[in-house]
């Protein structure tokens, strides 16, 4: 089943070309007024959140919940020709609600930015926030690897700039880090791909998935064959060590233990809106990017990225633990969160070879909208990338709201938003609601994301993968609580 046409004037092809233009034109539109170009900018915004929320509901109105997410995505291509002859995009239920998701936040964080007191969003950085905008959405939707590239660029580009817009000595600091490390994966990418394209003869990453379940001599394998020659592959390894580098710049883009210090510096030097911006949005691009390409790759790779992943989880959370300066503390939480994402990745094949359905781990249950497992990993994967891209988005919000946030215990009243001073009372509700998302409590969609996993790790009897999830778990609830109970207790009375 494949899903539904869309209409034409919401095609995927239409959102990019609208916020190029509008990003070009923002320099003429804003001589008529600050205003007008941030109004228009909220405008195209809202544009990207609404269209593929339109997608999703049209889709889920014609095929119902479960089928439209097992149904083959929408392939649309460029110029009437078909790949590799165009560029193609992929529209799916998955792209559809990581699309609605981070375009959300882009709203809601223009709308932030532009309310704030002494706004620091205007001119440049308008035009760097839509060419962020282009970026993220191109990685979600591309099927080709060079476009891939193109748009990783366009997105670091722009993260560049925006850390170090604020002028100050330690973002500039913080914004060469990252463009060193964002160099180093991009050499490596393009190396990559260029020897793909080599052993492959394509750049569409849909064809070069249907070669490898065809098992082509010589480039991916036969069928079934994935423990043999190197990294899974057959013969010498070339295409194996191409996908290396690839995985290799990916994770690089999504800054791993113990590689991942630089980022805490570009978290912590940055201006908050940006940080929540990084955290948000470019990180779910590259994500994506990744849950795409692990389709590509054999099972040793997966288990590499695996290890990346839980690695990265497990001591982002115990340093993260030791932190005192917030946005620090916030920065190597989602480093964390991060690594559980690639975590799961890395777990596509155990959980597909062992796991059940969700109605077989729960018999007595009734379960309306009940899928395979691999079906349910993907769910899990955006459930959890959900929570982590509104509640880390919100806490950096927080810390912008506050007057001083250099260490935990220097929380003060709201200060920085236009109009009435809002309460401490309403900035405590707000914290309290955003934490218990993001570690996961009930009844919030995390806790039923990782109830799950759980579940599929216990039955596929991946104990120690377990054990590191609940642990990191543990300790990222022990030190965002203790920013939590700072802001509540009464500093009369500490005790309290």
């Amino acid at each position: 089943m494949v899903i539904p046409a869309i209409q034409s004037f919401l095609n995927p092809m239409y959102l990019i070309a609208a916020a190029l233009g509008a990003a070009f034109m923002l320099p003429l539109i804003e001589k008529a007024g600050k205003s007008a170009a941030r109004i228009t900018v909220l405008i195209i915004a809202g544009i990207f959140a609404v269209v593929p929320l339109l997608w999703m509901m049209y889709w889920i109105a014609e095929l119902g919940f479960a089928a439209a997410f097992a149904a083959a995505p929408l392939v649309v291509e460029t110029i009437g020709f078909s790949a590799p002859y165009s560029i193609s995009f992929r529209v799916g239920m998955q792209e559809a609600v990581i699309l609605t998701m981070v375009n959300s936040i882009a709203l809601f964080g223009g709308g932030f930015s532009f309310l704030r007191k002494n706004p620091y969003w205007s001119g440049k950085k308008l035009v760097l926030f839509l060419t962020l905008l282009i970026g993220v959405n191109g990685l979600i939707l591309t099927r080709d690897l060079f476009n891939v590239f193109v748009f990783l660029e366009i997105t670091s580009i722009s993260t560049y700039a925006l850390i170090a817009s604020n002028g100050k000595r330690n973002a500039f600091e913080a914004g060469f880090k990252y463009i060193i490390a964002g160099s180093i994966a991009s050499a490596f990418f393009i190396i990559g791909v260029i020897y793909l394209y080599r052993f492959t003869g394509t750049l569409s990453l849909d064809q070069m998935i249907s070669m490898k379940r065809a098992g082509v001599p010589g480039v991916f394998g036969e069928v079934g064959a994935e423990q043999s020659g190197v990294l899974g592959f057959v013969g010498i390894g070339g295409a194996a060590a191409a996908l290396f580098l690839i995985m290799t710049a990916l994770l690089i883009e999504l800054k791993p233990f113990p590689a991942n210090g630089w980022a805490m510096d570009v978290y912590e030097a940055a201006d908050p809106s940006i940080s929540a911006l990084i955290s948000a949005l470019a990180a779910s691009g590259v994500l994506t990017v990744f849950y795409h390409i692990s389709h590509l790759l054999p099972q040793s790779m997966l288990q590499l990225a695996l290890i990346s992943g839980g690695l990265t989880f497990l001591f982002s959370q115990f340093i993260g633990l030791r932190q005192t300066k917030v946005r620090r503390m916030l920065g190597y939480s989602s480093s964390a969160q991060i690594g559980l994402l690639i975590l799961i990745i890395g777990l596509r094949l155990p959980v597909e070879t062992y796991g059940k359905s969700l109605s077989a781990h729960f018999p007595g249950l009734h379960i309306p909208f009940d899928f395979g497992p691999s079906i349910s990993l993907m769910l899990i994967f955006l459930v959890l990338l959900g929570s982590h891209i509104f509640s880390k988005a919100g806490l950096f919000w927080i810390t912008d709201l506050l007057r001083s946030v250099e260490t935990v215990n220097s929380m003060d009243e709201i200060r920085t938003l236009r109009g009435p001073k809002v309460s401490k009372r309403l900035l405590t509700v707000l914290l309290g609601v955003l934490t218990g998302a993001l570690i996961g409590l009930p009844p919030f969609p995390a806790f039923w994301a990782k109830w799950f996993l759980l579940s599929f790790l216990a039955q596929a009897q991946q104990w120690t993968i377990m054990v590191i999830i609940l642990a990191g778990s543990l300790m990222e609830a022990a030190y965002l609580f203790r920013w939590f109970i700072t802001q509540v207790r009464n500093e009369a009375d500490p005790g309290t």
